[in-house]
């Protein structure tokens, strides 16, 4: 959908915690920005002809770019 890519975090830090944080704390602006930014586009298309589509593939970009920027958040209960 955008052109860019969040790229995948790899710490080299002593227990990677604190880079994997740095990381996600910058990143986590931009994602609250394009999310807010989508909110009026969720709330119309659904109306429009093909507009159910459209928002369904802007859900999936946002879930995707959450998942990146937070790999490890949910995992903690799968099997």
């Amino acid at each position: 959908m955008f052109p860019f890519h969040i790229p995948t975090v790899k710490t080299t830090q002593r227990g990677g915690v604190p880079s994997a944080a740095l990381v996600a704390t910058v990143l986590v602006l931009p994602l609250v920005l394009v999310t807010l930014a989508s909110v009026p586009a969720l709330l119309v298309l659904p109306f429009l002809p093909s507009g159910a589509a459209r928002a369904d593939r802007i859900v999936r970009q946002l879930s995707s770019w959450t998942g990146r920027l937070a790999p490890s958040a949910g995992r903690e209960n799968r099997a």
